[in-house]
């Protein structure tokens, strides 16, 4: 039997979900064969694509692996879809109204229509059984995995390199990773900030990593941004680990996460965490960073504040960071779905 993928979603911007499906499918060698679906149809035309003409390229007694919250609802051939969140459910102000009005509809029909469910926290299985009667037994929880680092050469000059380009050299400074949206609570990050940059030592910068966008500061509601902050935009995937490894601290405080990968790839590469105490993050962080609500500004100031001014508490979070890390693997991540693919061949 035939397994397909649904990778639609590869054709798209580059986003979580799509990193999530690259990263399974390198793992995969000649032992895990699979056939890829693809469409450079966006929008409207790629929903049309995926209902319609994806089913018809499927052989009959075929599986297919809709790997990105979406999929067809009438197709012949088993079934099986990741669900990553139910971010636009949870939170319909987040996403336009087409969109939600659109998965609002094919949503709850596809998971009752398929024949088994992958979702990659306990946070988002709760969500799921919460949201359709459906039996749990039907859903399979696995992980995102995160890369690992052992053969990885920081070189220092490389990174002072990169720091030049990016304006940041002979800086010091806070990281942060993340799409410019509102969920990702950017907004909370600036204004905590604004409250502890005169109380610390004054060669520290704040670093934004993320999509450019000419509207960024408005469209996450500052007007004056605070002193000492720089952001440098979209970064290579292969100049990350450096950002990560020679920041004095990551922050990462969204108010939603079906999984959240930014903190552990931090912690893989020794950067000591503060990140949210909601939705999945606590799951995937464990113990190993240092957890504040994210709808609290002085709360996440204050974590800002103890990680860049206590050197014990934040080796002690690096070690723990590192420790953690380790529990997850794309390679193992990618194992697990394929079993699941094939039990339901």
């Amino acid at each position: 039997m035939n397994i397909y993928v649904n990778s639609r979603v590869l054709s798209g911007p580059f986003s979580g979900v799509s990193r999530y499906l690259k990263n399974i499918l390198s793992e995969l060698d000649e032992n895990h064969p699979y056939i890829t679906c693809d469409s450079d149809c966006r929008g409207v035309k790629g929903h049309l694509w995926e209902q319609l003409l994806l089913p018809k390229s499927l052989d009959t007694g075929s599986l297919l692996w809709s790997p990105s919250n979406t999929g067809p609802l009438y197709i012949k051939s088993r079934h099986v879809v990741t669900i990553h969140d139910l971010a636009p459910l949870d939170n319909p102000e987040w996403t336009s109204f087409k969109f939600r009005t659109y998965y609002l509809y094919l949503l709850p029909r596809l998971l009752k229509k398929v024949n088994h469910i992958i979702t990659i926290s306990e946070f988002t299985k709760s969500r799921i059984i919460e949201y359709v009667d459906i039996d749990e037994s039907k859903i399979s929880v696995i992980p995102n995995g995160v890369d690992k680092n052992n053969h990885f050469s920081y070189d220092s000059n490389c990174c002072e390199s990169i720091k030049l380009n990016m304006g940041i050299s002979d800086k010091r400074y806070v990281l942060s990773v993340s799409s410019i949206e509102p969920r990702k609570n950017i907004k909370g990050i600036l204004h905590a900030w604004s409250k502890i940059v005169d109380l610390i030592d004054d060669d520290i910068w704040l670093v934004l990593v993320g999509k450019t966008n000419p509207h960024i500061f408005s469209d996450v509601g500052v007007k004056n941004i605070p002193k000492r902050v720089k952001f440098v935009g979209f970064v290579e995937d292969q100049w990350l680990p450096f950002m990560y490894k020679f920041s004095e601290a990551f922050i990462y405080v969204p108010f939603y996460e079906g999984f959240g990968l930014p903190p552990l790839e931090a912690m893989s590469h020794g950067s000591p965490v503060i990140t949210s105490n909601c939705t999945s993050l606590p799951e995937v962080v464990g113990n190993s960073a240092l957890l504040v609500n994210p709808y609290c500004v002085d709360e996440i100031a204050q974590g800002l504040k103890s990680i860049l001014s206590d050197s014990r508490l934040r080796n002690e979070y690096v070690r723990k960071g590192y420790e953690q890390s380790e529990k997850f693997s794309w390679k193992s991540t990618a194992e697990k779905t394929y079993s699941v693919l094939m039990n339901h061949t």
